[in-house]
């Protein structure tokens, strides 16, 4: 007979076997009856005309299983962080979840094992809340009987940077090592397609099995199959093909659980799984079955084909398939049979935009220049790399929460790119103190260029100095004299110092001014300008330029407050115009940098820029604006066209979040 159903079953595509047994039909199949071994007793009834369909289906359900089937049945929680609730609500539901987990475990050595989503995020956030209670959770865990870890989160593999999933990896293995060890496993239940370096990088983690469900190509067939990364690291990937919920939600009684056993193990038939039969007894946000070990001892006494346990998923790797199995090389991005909501790459927008600015922050500038400086900045980097990591989260980076999730989620990566700029400004300060400025003529100004790629580059940089003449006429000089092309974008006036005091309250500053400095500025030039509201004029610079008698200015401030001590006073400080330019660079080694000097001197682009009309274009591009607005681009070299490109269209949104 189980020949003759694994025949029925090939006439219908595979991908239908995943399909949903409901309510209905399991009470319909309890009240037909399910007898000792699983026989359907309906045959014992009086004969009333042949079976519907529908009778014969759900007989076949009943009748037809192969001996003796081992039903592992991995009791877990999908723990969603924040989603359609913000994350203070989750972990309040979370603290009740896990201390009733910790309750059963404790009370019943029958229920021998518990998944906590393959993520220490969940065990963390509980243990902020419930301290005293770590050395039980490490005593669960070093027992085999918890299950935390690799990762710290389950993240969404696309959209957030390669190093955040690589920290990822790293947050959960070490957190889970502390409480006992992790779970040796790459268990991706819930992302939304998977990369194509996943089995690279486990592989790199030691990890030589991942488990996952959306994502997966029709072309895969079974049960268990080979995945390759392009660089040949191949993991044994567990596919949940009927998803992670499949064994949630068991039933109470004997007779439900024979129907609802058949039923999962009928749905994985067409791929393969051999006689142990994976079954995901949890689902989101979900506490823990206590009743199943009572109820599976019960169905073991009472029948033999089907023998139903409690175990881990590392249990369950030593019976799945390993030889001769199917390979897929590469990423997954299949909807075949699991939606794979393709729309949460373009929903909430702003979130992408500031996940790529705080990861390009920290990954291509705040790190690499603290390194090179010595800054020892690891410590202080390290909180805005675990809120990347839990930025990661699926439902957080997707963009498919509540509104809240979204604020929560956008402050933390602002916080991010916040810290990793303060810790790159001052690698850059330490850096710039350390340069050989010998080049540097007296009164002259020069600007420190960073590479921040692995590789040698050229291009052109965005700056803001002080032009040593009309900023139209101004170029730059490398150190060995190549002149350098530069173009005003706009000149603003600097305004360093600008306050309202009384005569009396300037004249108790003046003492303490030792020096010609004045916080990063010297000063140049003072001039007093009397009137019905004097005007103390300060004329500042980053250099200091000509003498400046110190002394002699004062005196003459002192002069004019003390003649009018209760009068207002007008003090303010202009720094020289400022100008942004963008600037040509020479070649700079990879993770180098050089000196760039302004000169007041014209030069011409080595890459030069003509705008005529509504084209503009160099010996690369040429770009004309249409009536509309949007842009027709043009490839010189091989005379590619790209037509009405930067187009805007408005349009009603009929979608979700997810959309």
């Amino acid at each position: 007979m189980g020949l003759e159903l694994a025949v029925a079953r090939e006439e219908h595509d595979v991908d239908d076997a995943c399909e949903r047994v409901t309510e209905q039909d399991l009470e319909r199949a309890v009240a037909q009856g399910v007898g000792r071994h699983g026989a359907d007793i309906m045959d014992e009834r009086p004969a009333r005309g042949p079976p519907s369909p529908e009778g014969a289906h759900r007989a076949a359900i009943l009748r037809a299983m192969p001996a003796r089937t081992v039903l592992h049945v991995v009791p877990h929680t999908h723990w969603d962080r924040e989603w359609y609730e913000p994350f203070e609500v989750y972990r309040f539901q979370l603290v009740k979840v896990v201390d009733r987990l910790l309750e059963v475990l404790d009370t019943d050595a029958d229920f021998r094992h518990f998944n906590l989503d393959g993520q220490t995020a969940a065990i963390e956030d509980y243990l902020d809340v419930r301290a005293a209670v770590e050395p039980e959770v490490r005593r669960f865990v070093e027992a085999g009987r918890l299950a935390v870890g690799p990762w710290r989160i389950l993240m969404d593999e696309f959209l957030c940077s390669p190093e955040t999933i690589v920290r990822n990896l790293r947050q959960g293995f070490e957190r889970a090592e502390r409480l006992g060890g992790a779970m040796r496993l790459g268990y991706l239940p819930d992302s939304f397609g998977h990369v194509s370096q996943m089995p690279q990088l486990l592989r790199l983690a030691g990890v030589a099995d991942a488990c996952v469900w959306r994502g997966v190509p029709a072309a895969v067939d079974r049960a268990a199959f080979g995945w390759e990364a392009p660089d040949g690291s191949v993991v044994r990937a567990i596919y949940l093909a009927c998803s992670y919920s499949n064994g949630a939600s068991l039933p109470t009684t004997f007779e439900e659980l024979m129907v609802r056993a058949k039923r999962i193990i009928e749905d994985m038939a067409p791929f393969r799984p051999g006689d142990v039969v994976l079954a995901m007894n949890g689902t989101d946000h979900r506490a823990p079955e206590a009743h199943l070990p009572a109820l599976f001892a019960e169905a073991n006494a009472r029948q033999d084909e089907i023998s139903f346990r409690i175990g881990s998923l590392s249990e369950y790797l030593a019976d799945a398939a390993r030889e001769e199995l199917p390979l897929w090389r590469g990423e997954m991005r299949s909807g075949a049979r699991a939606n794979l909501l393709m729309g949460v790459a373009s929903a909430r927008t702003p979130l992408k935009q500031l996940e790529f600015a705080a990861s390009t922050m920290l990954e291509r500038y705040a790190e690499p220049l603290a390194a090179i400086a010595g800054t020892d900045a690891e410590r202080i980097l390290a909180k805005p790399w675990r809120a990347m990591v839990e930025n990661s989260a699926h439902d957080s980076i997707c963009g498919c929460g509540i509104d809240a999730v979204a604020e929560a989620v956008a402050a933390r990566y602002r916080d991010a790119e916040r810290v990793g700029e303060l810790v790159a400004r001052d690698a850059l300060d330490v850096l710039g103190a350390r340069i050989d400025a010998s080049t540097l003529g007296e009164g002259e100004e020069g600007v420190l260029v960073f590479n921040p790629s692995p590789h040698a580059r050229a291009g052109v940089v965005e700056v803001a100095v002080t032009t040593p003449g009309p900023p139209d006429d101004v170029s730059f000089r490398a150190p060995d004299g190549t002149t350098l092309a530069a173009q005003p974008l706009d000149v603003t006036d600097q305004v360093i110092v600008d306050m309202t005091l009384r005569g009396d309250e300037v004249a108790r500053i003046v003492p303490s001014m030792h020096s010609r400095m004045l916080g990063p500025m010297y000063v140049n030039r003072l001039t007093i300008e009397e009137g019905r509201r004097a005007t103390i004029r300060l004329q500042m610079g980053p250099v200091p330029i000509g003498e400046f008698d110190v002394e002699a200015a004062k005196r003459d401030v002192e002069r004019v407050t003390a003649a009018r001590p209760r009068s207002k006073f007008h003090v303010i400080g202009m720094g020289p115009p400022l100008c942004r330019l963008l600037v040509e660079t020479p070649p700079i080694e990879g993770l180098g940098w050089t000196l760039l000097t302004p000169e007041a001197a014209r030069t011409t682009p080595k890459s030069h820029a003509t705008a005529t009309g509504r084209t503009l274009e160099n010996e690369h591009l040429r770009a004309t604006v249409r009536d509309d607005g949007s842009i027709d681009l043009v490839h010189r070299g091989s005379s590619t066209t790209f037509a009405g490109t930067l187009t805007l269209r408005d349009g009603g949104d009929a979608g979700d979040e997810y959309n």
